[in-house]
């Protein structure tokens, strides 16, 4: 019974074109800012931290879900 309803809301989420244009979106932000110095996610990181410090990762998932709970 879940497999059904589970199947039907993954085939119905998957056609809508507006899922899609979010994934890219997103997509494309965390790589600019995982790939370049200038592009930041969420709150801005000073150029002394590291783009890995745990602090930064959290920020950027956090930002992320936020946006994503938005979209």
């Amino acid at each position: 019974m879940f497999s059904t309803f589970f199947r039907f809301e993954l085939r119905f989420w998957l056609r809508a074109m507006m899922v899609w244009v979010f994934m890219v979106i997103i997509a494309l932000m965390f790589l600019g800012a995982t790939s370049s110095d200038d592009v930041s996610v969420g709150s801005g990181t000073p150029k002394s931290v590291m783009r890995n410090a745990p602090f930064i990762v959290q920020n950027n998932y956090a930002f992320g879900s936020f946006l994503t709970v938005i979209m």
